[in-house]
Order: C-alpha cells, then structure tokens, then sequence
C-alpha cells in the first residue's frame, strides 16, 4: 500500500493525519516522570557546560607554555624535509643510485 501511495500518491478524499509536536509539552498534561527527566536533563546540561569552561581554562593555560626546548627544531626539520622531497621519492632514487655499481669506471 506505502509503495502505491508513494508511486500514485493519496487517494482523493483521504484526510490525512494532522502532525503531532515531537517533544512534549511541559503543562497540565505533563507528567510526574516526564518532569523529573526534564529537570535531570537541565542539571545534566549544567554540568556539561561547568565541564566545558574548566576544559577551556585548562587549553588556554596549556596554550600559555611555550614549548619543549626541542620542539621547534623537530618541526622545522621535518617541514624542510617535507617541501625538499614530499613524497620521499629523491631519497628512494638517491638509495637506489649508491647500492647500483658505476659502469663508467
């Protein structure tokens, strides 16, 4: 039948169902359960957000260090070895060049 509906579409004078809100309602109508979980919900989310700003505090002191004594050397090293030979293909050529005899000789 869904495969007819959604090839021909809705028989006339078929009402459809009116759309029903996805998340409830806090009122009247609100039950004991559903508010003891919408108020675990609101502290959850508290805690969350106490947890991010201290995660922020620690990242911006941690990015107030300057780095380990060596750390700057490493990284432009392995950047000027990256833009001399980025695929590693020269050093292979090179290798291959010593292990290989001279004819010419």
């Amino acid at each position: 039948m869904s495969e007819l509906i959604r090839c021909y579409g809705e028989p006339s004078g078929h009402a459809t169902p009116s759309a029903t809100p996805a998340t409830p309602t806090t009122g009247d109508d609100a039950t004991p359960a559903t508010e003891r979980l919408l108020a675990e919900l609101v502290e959850l989310t508290r805690h969350q957000g106490e947890e991010l700003r201290r995660l922020r505090e620690e990242v911006a002191t941690l990015r107030r260090l300057p780095p380990p004594p060596d750390q700057g050397e490493r990284m432009n090293n392995a950047t000027r070895d990256n833009n001399d030979d980025p695929n590693g293909l020269r050093a292979l050529v090179q290798a291959l060049r010593d292990d290989t005899p001279d004819d010419a000789d």
